[in-house]
């Protein structure tokens, strides 16, 4: 959160030398780690109270009115907030030398929360690793498109987790052919990559993994049981190595 904050206040004041006199930016006042707190809190609350938009939040009808927001924070000071909420200095990372280019913008607090998710918690025997797509409709390159999902568009993460709490273990952020993955699985398929890679720290140690049929195949269930790791889930018949006569069944 201390990270947040001073970049957050040091993009105001780079990026504003002059402020115009029509410009919003003239109202900032530097923010502090109490007051990022309250406004990430309202933001998980605008998940739970479902509304057409932000402003309606600040609505002084006396049908939609939802006077909370209003005496926590004012309308004007929520927006500057999201206007210049930033997590990574812009001259301390060059995207063409980055290890992950497009994830520049939030890679300082990606990799410290990756970082703190794995030394909080051990996880039980059993873990599970699957996808999970944030909703978002904007302008990204990575942006995917999944039907049976319930956002349907949005950013997709495949995520590591104890089956038996859904505590989140260990996340990656799919940004195409640039997902960080462990060069040393490069000679397995991209599915296969992306388990081997997130199970690393938990291999030769006796746990059990349930994947669905986008991981599955004999080749990472061969891997995985080398490693003193058990491997469970639906199956892709026509993945490679799958013998014929298991193809033939119904």
């Amino acid at each position: 959160m201390s990270k947040i904050v001073e970049e957050t206040n040091m993009l105001n004041s780079a990026s504003n030398p002059v402020l115009q006199d029509n410009s919003q930016s003239k109202f900032w006042v530097e923010t502090t780690v109490e007051e990022l707190h309250v406004f990430f809190a309202l933001n998980i609350l605008q998940g739970i109270v479902k509304k057409p938009g932000i402003d309606h939040y600040w609505s002084k009808r006396y049908l939609t009115n939802t006077p909370f927001f209003s005496k926590i924070m004012s309308h004007s000071r929520f927006c500057l907030l999201q206007r210049y909420l930033h997590f990574s200095d812009n001259a301390a990372f060059d995207p063409q030398n980055h290890k992950c280019p497009r994830l520049v913008k939030v890679w300082p607090v990606l990799k410290h929360l990756n970082e703190k998710f794995s030394e909080t918690v051990t996880p039980e025997r059993d873990v599970t690793i699957d996808e999970s797509l944030m909703l978002f409709k904007g302008r990204l390159g990575w942006k995917q498109f999944i039907p049976l999902k319930r956002a349907r568009f949005g950013v997709k993460c495949f995520m590591l987790c104890e089956s038996i709490s859904g505590y989140v273990w260990s996340i990656i952020i799919y940004t195409g052919k640039d997902t960080i993955l462990k060069p040393e699985h490069s000679k397995f398929c991209f599915s296969s990559q992306i388990v081997l890679t997130m199970m690393e720290p938990l291999l030769h140690k006796g746990y059990c993994l349930t994947i669905d049929n986008y991981y599955s195949s004999p080749e990472l269930a061969d891997k995985l049981v080398s490693c003193r790791t058990n491997v469970y889930g639906t199956l892709n018949l026509k993945r490679k190595e799958v013998p014929k006569e298991m193809q033939k069944k119904n």
